[in-house]
């Protein structure tokens, strides 16, 4: 597994379109680094593996999902029951 990815290597990846991942980064939701040479130049963006795996923590839903859990059933003949027709 690699160090760094750019973006067009995070979405080739995740099958979705650059600009997804710009805006990602933009946002915030997805830590980048500017490699930028210049202060004012293009920004050469640069995700580290690190940030991806947050990345997908933190959009996962899997945690949130609890288990169903099962029912105990009432006995008919519960004593606590009044029964009306």
């Amino acid at each position: 597994m690699r160090e760094w990815y750019s973006p067009p290597q995070v979405a080739r990846e995740r099958s979705i379109r650059v600009g997804k991942v710009l805006a990602w980064i933009h946002s915030g939701e997805l830590c980048a680094v500017n490699h930028a040479e210049r202060r004012g130049g293009i920004p050469r963006w640069r995700i580290s593996a690190g940030a991806l795996a947050a990345f997908d923590a933190a959009r996962t839903n899997r945690a949130a999902i609890q288990p169903k859990q099962v029912r105990a059933k009432r006995r008919v003949d519960d004593p606590g029951v009044i029964q009306f027709f």
